[in-house]
């Protein structure tokens, strides 16, 4: 009987180490008001990631980097489990499984008023302008293609607030960029006058879906994204989900 009530205990353990209890660990980056360390939750994003993993017993804990070195961290590293978050990309699927669906985002080229973008189809007519971006940013596989090859002059730099720094300044022609975190940024760290003086072109670079994505060098790592999955679809079943966004549109997050 012994044996028996062990061999339970060691069954249940088993079930605890994969079902709940275990800290996740989690890259991420500033990206307000989706991700910033500065945000009530760490942002809309990683507040839904939180209580995702709530609801199948797991709590989350956050580290902040440079977007390029979340990551690197989270691809090499075997102490995190994931990173948030990003767009599909085929060649992330060689290091990462992606979660479902956290959100959708639209990816549009921010410019100058007085330097307008004429309407464009393809990115071969972005010839001639230089584009700023982001490193360790998505995007699309296209545009990074684009830009090796020489189609397009890109410009890296390693956050929103020096990208749009040098669109004002004229060092650059355009920014891609979603319309929420630009208005942000632009009215944060540069002010009304400069934020009026800047829009953006109404066809998206891409309109894209943002994922956790988790790290094939984890333990368990096709279970834990199927929890999360699991999660994940309850917190939207419930309202709950619904609730955060209306939060983070009335700007509760921060």
């Amino acid at each position: 009987m012994k044996r028996i009530a062990l061999l339970i205990l060691f069954m249940l353990a088993g079930v605890q180490s994969v079902v709940g209890g275990e800290v996740i660990r989690i890259t991420t980056g500033e990206y307000p008001p989706w991700t910033s360390e500065k945000l009530k939750h760490g942002g809309f994003t990683n507040h839904v990631i939180i209580e995702a993993f709530a609801l199948e017993g797991y709590t989350v804990e956050f580290t902040f980097y440079p977007w390029k070195r979340a990551y690197d961290a989270a691809k090499k590293d075997k102490k995190f489990h994931a990173t948030s978050y990003w767009y599909p990309s085929e060649r992330r699927l060689e290091d990462f499984i992606y979660s479902d669906p956290l959100q959708e985002d639209a990816i549009v080229f921010f410019h100058l008023k007085n330097n307008p973008l004429a309407d464009w189809n393809t990115l071969d007519d972005l010839r001639g302008k230089t584009i700023g971006a982001n490193e360790g940013f998505t995007y699309t596989d296209e545009f990074w293609a684009a830009s090796e090859a020489g189609v397009l002059d890109v410009e890296v730099a390693i956050s929103d607030e020096i990208n749009f720094r040098k669109l004002l300044k004229g060092r650059v022609d355009l920014f891609p960029s979603d319309p929420l975190a630009a208005q942000r940024v632009l009215l944060e760290k540069f002010g009304l006058e400069a934020k009026e003086s800047v829009t953006y072109h109404p066809k998206p670079l891409t309109a894209v879906t943002g994922h956790l994505l988790f790290s094939k060098k984890a333990k368990n790592v096709e279970e834990l994204a199927a929890t999360f999955n699991r999660g994940l679809a309850t917190l939207k079943s419930s309202g709950r989900y619904a609730l955060f966004q209306a939060e983070w549109t009335a700007g509760k997050y921060d």
